[in-house]
């Protein structure tokens, strides 16, 4: 590669990243939070109660603890779930015995205009707190945030265009890193001890960088289609016509492509895989922001600053 096409290059990389950094954290902890949304969902809000040997409550029984917890409030409703099939960590966890859990009940409560669903167990009458309580909410607002900023059709474009950029941001870094001979690749892809402490940086970015760069590649250009899906849907009917019998093949590509971007598959391993994995970017915003404040900030500051006495 020429000098000046990789100069260009590292300029394109380095802008990208000073431009989308702070996006770039916001949805690597964000994505990494929405990955572990079923792990988080049990645990504020958990759905299997203890049945076997145990008789629970009548509704005029439930109905008198429950507002004995609810003191001001009217009950309006009550409703008794389904027990839970299985425990929620692992689709393929073994399902629960039938008559061995019981789901809480949930309890309608209102009071000047207001009205808010308590969850109590069926057995005891124990208050379980409210059905959706206030972590879980703020949670459903952070996966708003990682669709759609918080604004929307508009936010989902801008998310679009950013994941865009994004995937410019990794392409450039692959071609950037590509060492100029086979060679060189295993100084590449490790980071060498005893190393001056600045250039083990450059070869920590280089490290978070690389070896999970198809997997990076992957929520990148998985979250330009889940904000642009027309084009990848035109791409798929052109592989896979509608009146060809592989046409399902192609909603099944696409499926396991948002699959994938939310680790959805494979049971918590790889939700676990996913979590530590989606941090990723973030570190790549930290040393990437660390290699241009000793490269480029600080030298000039120290030439602002000798020219200034």
């Amino acid at each position: 590669m020429a000098g000046s096409t990789r100069r260009a290059l590292v300029q394109i990389h380095l802008w990208l990243g000073i431009g989308l950094g702070l996006y770039i954290v916001m949805m690597s902890v964000t994505g990494s939070a929405i990955v572990a949304r079923r792990e988080l969902t049990w645990y504020w809000l958990p759905d299997a109660i203890a049945a076997a040997g145990r008789t629970p409550l009548d509704d005029a029984q439930l109905r008198e603890r429950a507002l004995a917890a609810m003191p001001g409030y009217e009950l309006t409703a009550l409703s008794r779930p389904p027990p839970p099939r299985r425990p929620p960590f692992s689709r393929n966890a073994p399902r629960y015995p039938p008559g061995s859990v019981a789901a809480p009940a949930e309890i309608t409560f209102e009071r000047a205009g207001e009205r808010t669903i308590q969850r109590f167990d069926p057995f005891t009458g124990r208050h379980l707190g409210e059905l959706l309580p206030a972590p879980y909410r703020a949670f459903l607002v952070l996966v708003e945030l990682h669709d759609n900023l918080l604004g929307g059709t508009t936010g989902r474009l801008v998310n679009g265009i950013a994941a865009l950029a994004t995937t410019s941001l990794l392409v450039t870094g692959l071609i950037i890193w590509w060492p100029a001979s086979v060679r060189l690749w295993p100084a590449n892809l490790w980071i060498r001890r005893g190393a001056p402490g600045r250039l083990q940086l450059r070869q920590l970015h280089n490290v978070l960088g690389i070896w999970p760069w198809l997997l990076l590649l992957l929520w990148a250009v998985s979250g330009v289609y889940l904000a642009f899906p027309g084009p990848f849907e035109s791409l798929k009917e052109w592989l896979y016509p509608l009146d060809s019998p592989r046409a399902a093949t192609g909603d099944e590509v696409l499926a396991w492509f948002v699959n994938l971007h939310f680790g959805r598959f494979g049971g918590s391993g790889v939700r676990t895989a996913w979590i530590v994995l989606g941090l990723v970017p973030a570190a790549l915003f930290v040393t990437g922001a660390m290699m241009w404040w000793y490269s480029v900030l600080q030298p000039a500051l120290r030439r602002a600053g000798g020219r200034g006495r």
